[in-house]
């Protein structure tokens, strides 16, 4: 019971706080008054320990006067989860629900308003790809007239774009206020200490979207204390995609749903590797390279190569180890290093059957990969397919958080909910580029419509992909995995470890010795 009546009490200072502040709208009413400071004030609320914080996180001290504790009332207001508003016009503070809040006001940024909503100002965003920022930028500003949108363009050649963000936070720079991450790097600076908002948070809340996109998606851009620093408009869930015209030839059938089983556990990749030499008289590969299944492997594991410091070895990596060892002994895969011009051209050939297939590869893997792409962009429209592969993963996609130097966070704020709410602008932008989107009332929407049809594949890959879309764990995903910082990634790292046990030239203990050592020497994470 006392516990209860100091909270009451604590309330009531609280709205008399309210009062106190928002004076300084009341013109002649405002009076001047002398308070402290009182640092070392702490707080219980419902039994856990409450830090008042500011509308930028920031913590903020009690103010004493005449005796009483004073504290923000939004600071209260929204731990206790009850709106609070304040109106201009009739100089009120509204507390819980309210008929009219369509018409009230923040009091101190207004970055709560509806989507798309008059706004006036001026903001800049960092991107490492121009054709998508200007994608982005021109859809937001024929929506909001009054907001000017500068682009920062970089790009992530040699480390060029990585190097502008981290000697712009360490300077505390506020050229851009909006910052663009491609997968490869995200999680490299959303855990740069002060350099991202806290989109957890009020006034953004972005704990709420969960609901709104692709939950992977929003895991993908936390730091590592569990707080949301970026948000994507993209999903990029991960297929295989394969040649139809292999597949009928050789496997007796193209259909999605059968080649999928066919790749859904070892036993059965291994087994389809070996009916398409068969069938083919040797001639053709499951696969241009092994890091094709890396990738597939790598989606189906429990825990992601790095948990609290150590270097962590999945079950399922090891299991690719001995597939690996197997389809390279009997010739079931190719040569072709990724992103090569071999394994480019092998896009066109009747060798080689699969690719690891995220959405945007249909454009940039399988179409750019094709003879005379730019004048005939659809020359084998409807001839590959995608199957899902033991566990879909994901692979790419562009995040955007705020810089929290910007003095323009309300704009930079309602810009990345423009590009992930706005379901007009989403559908609109899905169709337009071919990006699978992240908003999910889109993604269902897409999903029906029969019309929504994949030239390149026949496929709606939306329908295709939309029931998996939630197994898809981001929380995989670390620092290590992708970052262009060091000389290999810690995938890289783990493919020249299994190339030299399936070529004979190690043991596989010895392989995965020197694996671990490299890891611990270029990324410092422990090992066993």
């Amino acid at each position: 019971m006392k516990l209860k009546k100091r909270l009451l009490c604590f309330g009531i200072v609280a709205v008399m706080m309210a009062g106190f502040l928002v004076g300084v709208f009341a013109g002649s009413n405002i009076s001047t008054i002398t308070a402290k400071i009182n640092s070392e004030i702490n707080y219980i609320l419902n039994g856990e320990e409450f830090i008042p914080r500011d509308m930028d996180g920031s913590e903020m001290d009690t103010i004493i006067y005449s005796g009483r504790s004073y504290v923000p009332l939004r600071a209260i207001s929204e731990a206790l989860d009850m709106p609070v508003d304040w109106n201009d016009d009739t100089k009120t503070i509204i507390l819980g629900e309210y008929e009219d809040r369509k018409d009230v006001v923040d009091e101190e940024k207004n970055v709560d308003r509806d989507v798309g909503s008059e706004l006036t100002g001026e903001i800049t965003i960092a991107h490492f790809n121009i054709h998508e920022a200007n994608e982005l930028v021109e859809a937001y500003m024929e929506k909001n007239p009054s907001v000017k949108v500068n682009i920062k363009h970089l790009t992530d050649h040699q480390g060029e774009y990585q190097n502008y963000i981290e000697t712009q936070f360490k300077s505390n720079s506020a050229e851009s206020d909006i910052i663009a991450l491609e997968c490869a790097f995200v999680r490299e600076f959303v855990n740069m200490d002060d350099a991202f908002e806290n989109l957890s948070e009020a006034p953004y809340n972005a704990e709420d979207f969960y609901d709104k996109l692709v939950p992977y998606t929003i895991d993908v851009g936390k730091s590592n204390d569990g707080k949301i620093r970026a948000l994507s408009h993209q999903a990029t869930p991960m297929g295989i995609g394969y040649k139809r015209e292999i597949a009928r030839e050789y496997l007796g059938t193209d259909n999605p749903e059968e080649i999928s089983e066919m790749f859904s556990t070892s036993d059965k990749i291994l087994e389809t590797g070996r009916k398409l030499k068969a069938e083919s008289g040797g001639k053709v590969k499951l696969f241009p390279h092994l890091e094709e299944l890396c990738r597939i492997y790598m989606a189906a594991r429990e825990t992601g190569w790095e948990k609290d410091g150590k270097l962590v070895i999945d079950s399922k990596m090891d299991e690719f180890m001995e597939l690996a060892k197997d389809l390279w002994e009997e010739g079931l895969v190719g040569r072709a290093e990724p992103w090569t011009m071999q394994w480019s051209n092998a896009i066109e050939d009747d060798e080689h059957f699969a690719w690891t297939m995220p959405n945007w590869g249909l454009r940039w893997i399988i179409i750019s990969g094709m003879d005379g792409a730019l004048d005939n962009p659809m020359a084998t429209a409807g001839e590959w397919a995608v199957a899902k592969p033991e566990v879909t993963g994901f692979w790419g996609g562009t995040w955007l958080g705020i810089n929290s130097n910007s003095e323009n966070k309300d704009i930079a704020w309602d810009f990345i909910k423009f590009i992930t709410l706005d379901e007009e602008h989403v559908e609109s932008h899905a169709k337009k580029t071919g990006d699978f989107i992240s908003n999910t009332e889109v993604i269902s929407k897409l999903a029906e419509d029969d019309g929504y049809i994949n030239p390149l594949t026949n496929q709606n890959l939306y329908e295709f992909y939309e029931p998996f879309l939630d197994e898809i764990n981001g929380n995989l995903y670390t620092m290590y995995d992708d970052n262009l910082v060091y000389s290999y990634n810690i995938i890289e790292s783990y493919m020249i470890a299994v190339k030299s046990y399936i070529k004979g030239e190690a043991t596989k203990e010895d392989a995965i010795k020197k694996f671990k050592k490299t890891v611990y020497l270029q990324h410092g994470l422990e090992i066993d």
